[in-house]
């Protein structure tokens, strides 16, 4: 199992994974905040294919799993070898693609609220995994599940890339627990490009 912090915290694997989190009362001020942040990198060697990660002595993503192999399955049908076996022509190609995304025209955005008197927390965000943020919510803050509500008022456009919990999703349910108030978060196009799941 991997255990993915919300923010970096040591390493940091990608260009876009959250390095800090800055609460301000417009995003103007927040603009001019970011601006304050000075954060220093140790460059890691990068690792730019498949084949290259799966070497022996590439670097690794996650140091607790010993290796880049996050998990390995097998499927066989029954027959298949046979049909190979038997076929006039077999033909093995290798295909490579370029990356992708999904791109929906609205970027992703949440807000989160706390009710004081029943001390319960309601996340909207357009999340295509309603429970699942739920559930994740309620494990990374270790609360009852009963405690968070999750509303999806409108997902617009997904593609895939609106079936993940994402860490802002967290960050903000967890800022308000924390200062008993609304956090509203709205990424941009270019924080969309950065730091949502690619396809490949």
């Amino acid at each position: 199992r991997v255990e993915r912090l919300v923010i970096a915290v040591d390493k940091v694997r990608f260009v876009g994974e959250y390095v800090a989190v800055i609460l301000a009362d417009s995003p103007y001020i927040a603009q001019d905040a970011i601006e304050l942040v000075d954060v220093d990198y140790d460059p890691l060697p990068a690792v730019s294919g498949i084949e290259e990660a799966l070497k022996g002595d590439a670097p690794v993503l996650f140091d607790s799993l010993g290796d880049n192999m996050v998990f390995e399955s097998h499927f066989e049908t029954e027959g298949f070898e046979e049909q190979f076996d038997s076929a006039d022509l077999v033909l093995e190609e290798e295909f490579r693609l370029g990356r992708v995304t999904g791109l929906p025209i609205e970027p992703r955005g949440c807000l989160a609220v706390i009710d004081e008197v029943a001390d319960t927390y309601t996340l909207w965000t357009p999340t295509q995994i309603p429970h699942q943020v739920r559930t994740a919510i309620a494990d990374h803050l270790q609360m009852p599940e009963s405690s968070v509500r999750v509303v999806t008022p409108v997902v617009g456009g997904g593609f895939g890339t609106k079936c993940h919990v994402f860490p802002d999703e967290l960050v903000a349910v967890a800022l308000v627990r924390r200062y008993r108030r609304a956090v509203k978060w709205v990424q941009d196009r270019r924080e969309q490009l950065l730091s949502d799941p690619h396809a490949r």
